[in-house]
């Protein structure tokens, strides 16, 4: 009865970490599972498997994880309820299956001990955190175990499972081909019946996705994965941060047992090539070691057989045997410990629990949907919340769901700089003309990405895009901005300009910094297509611009110093004189020995004397 309930234990543990983590991060979901969600809504709709109907682009890795929701969006289903209920079903046979394994695959298969490398998993904070975010993780997690349980069972379902995997995530191809290569040696031939089964599931669907986009990879392959020294020392860093919250060190015995059975041979490589993959791209943006959750099983897997295996090579040593015990059990503590630590502190808690970007990109992308056309066009960054709740034709200016963008090449300065956002082209995103543009990410509205820094030294973007700042708070700043492209007409009325004078923004500058920046480069920008108009002699258009910037308190002393001298001066050259006279005034309120301004004023009491 006892061993029975131990069985249920990493279950039990299962529900109860993933409870914890989904009431802790109030349910968090990663950006990148809406750019998933918006796929899988238009094949429901009747569009395709497309980002922007009409245009094929292979925005995304996870084919099955796309037709799975799919189906349920039909149907009207909350994407984000069923992924959730998904990745559970799919977690649970993980561990089922994957307990099994340990069991088949153990130096003692008797042994209670086998239950240390599920119980591992199921304290994994990262396995669990990544587990409900929205994406195909505990999918493609699953079909790797149990491919690799249907390996060691000689079982003839093998080729179905791994056709399946390679489905999933076009890096299931990793465990494809260790798998084949494994079973290629042990049984010494080549197993044809394997390779026709595995062939007539998996290459229809490869013959259909190429004839439909017309590339060999996905379109995210081309946007993020190049090559060179700075992508591998990117990889190499990412691999070591995931040891590192893995407790590393601790781990190493996995290489007393190598020359021990082949099937711990065939774990190792599998680990090893997928690892070596994960580094060659360049590993991710995200903390955590989203990448290597796929076999962080192996891992543990590994790290249980080489604790076994020591205990079992003591039992000769009588006087040492409760020593090693008393060592191996302190071990199994702390890597127990390591593992669920990241559900309580470090860089991936403070992600899950403190980056809002999905509820962020939701506020933004909901109240677009409401202010515009359906017809009309975003570039932006944030691929995923934004564009799905909108429902606008979408410009993703980081190229994951953009051909041109996806197959630039990238500057030789950014190599390296930051995973999958290295590339970009200004010139192109204004070439098709979107209606708005959005900066930065969604719970910070503002110039980041190099994407963003040529865009914002584009003429045209200053001259031709209002800023449009919402008072709505979200997690990191007290409004969000978006720029929106204005009708000019030959006869440049003014109406045709949308002012917010009236918009007062509440926040404290020192709430969080880049939220400061992000609102005062809004400013900034105001005060630039100020000047230009101004030079421009536009000047009804200046004192507009300079306006709105004064009025809606974004921007820095520096500038708002400037934006009243050069409003007085506008004022001047329309005959404005008691309006001028006042901007003057407050520059001195600010500035009392600004030298131009007491000059202007000194003049102008000189000529009302006269």
């Amino acid at each position: 009865m006892l061993k029975k309930a131990l069985f249920l234990l990493p279950l039990v543990i299962l529900f109860l970490h993933k409870g914890y983590i989904l009431y802790k991060t109030e349910h968090w979901m990663n950006d990148d599972a809406f750019i998933s969600f918006r796929y899988a809504e238009n094949l429901a709709k009747g569009n395709g498997l497309v980002y922007n109907k009409g245009e094929k682009v292979e925005g995304y890795t996870n084919f099955l994880w796309v037709i799975l929701l799919a189906p349920f969006m039909k149907l009207g289903f909350d994407p984000i309820l069923i992924s959730l209920i998904l990745s559970l079903i799919f977690s649970l046979g993980t561990i089922i299956i994957f307990t099994k394994l340990s069991f088949l695959i153990s130096f003692n298969p008797k042994s209670i001990f086998n239950l240390l490398a599920p119980i591992f998993l199921v304290l994994d904070g990262i396995y669990i955190g990544w587990g409900i975010c929205g994406l195909e993780i505990d999918l493609y997690t699953f079909l790797a175990i149990l491919s690799i349980w249907l390996l060691l069972k000689n079982s003839p379902y093998l080729p179905i499972a791994l056709s399946l995997l390679s489905m999933t995530r076009p890096d299931g191809f990793i465990f494809t081909g260790c798998i084949f290569l494994y079973k290629m040696l042990k049984e010494k031939s080549l197993n044809l019946k394997f390779i026709l089964i595995f062939s007539l599931i998996y290459f229809p669907y490869f013959l259909w996705r190429y004839s439909y986009y017309g590339f060999l990879f996905p379109n995210s392959f081309y946007a993020k994965v190049g090559s060179g020294f700075n992508q591998y020392r990117m990889g190499y860093l990412y691999f070591k941060e995931f040891l590192l919250i893995h407790g590393g060190i601790f781990l190493l015995p996995i290489f007393l047992i190598l020359i021990k059975k082949r099937e711990i041979l065939c774990l190792l490589g599998i680990f090893t090539t997928y690892s070596l993959y994960i580094i060659y791209v360049g590993g991710d943006y995200w903390p955590g070691g989203r990448y290597f959750v796929p076999i962080i099983p192996l891992l543990y897997l590994l790290f249980k057989e080489s604790l076994l295996c020591i205990y079992n090579w003591s039992s000769s040593l009588r006087y040492l045997k409760i020593a090693i015990f008393l060592m191996l059990g302190a071990l199994s503590i702390i890597i127990a410990r390591y593992a669920i630590l990241n559900s309580f502190s470090g860089p991936f808690y403070k992600l899950i629990t403190e980056h809002r970007m999905d509820k962020d990109g939701r506020i933004i992308g909901e109240y677009l949907r409401q202010k515009t056309k359906p017809n009309e066009t975003l570039a932006t960054n944030t691929a995923g919340t934004i564009a799905y709740y909108s429902k606008l034709k979408v410009i993703d200016m980081l190229g994951i769901n953009d051909l041109h963008i996806a197959h630039k090449k990238r500057k030789k300065r950014l190599e390296g700089w930051c995973t999958g956002h290295e590339k970009y082209d200004g010139a192109y995103v204004f070439s098709r003309k979107p209606e708005y543009i959005i900066l930065g990410y969604s719970s910070i509205t503002g110039p980041m990405l190099p994407s963003d820094v040529v865009i914002c030294d584009i003429e045209e973007f200053i001259t031709n895009y209002e800023p449009i700042v919402v008072p709505i708070r979200l997690s990191n700043a007290p409004c969000f901005i978006y720029y929106k492209r204005l009708p000019i007409s030959s006869k440049d009325s003014l109406l045709e300009k949308e002012i917010q004078k009236e918009i007062k923004i509440d926040y404290q500058p020192i709430e969080n910094i880049k939220a400061m920046e992000m609102i005062w480069d809004c400013g900034g920008r105001l005060f630039k297509r100020g000047g230009l108009f101004f030079n421009k002699r536009r000047i009804d258009w200046a004192i507009l611009e300079w306006e709105k910037a004064i009025a809606l308190n974004v921007l820095n002393p520096s500038n708002l110093v400037q934006a009243h001298y050069w409003l007085g001066v506008s004022y001047l050259r329309k005959g404005r004189k008691e309006e001028a006279r006042l901007q003057f005034k407050k520059v001195l309120e600010k500035e009392p020995n600004n030298k131009d301004a007491l000059s202007i004023l000194e003049n102008m009491n000189i000529q009302k004397m006269r």
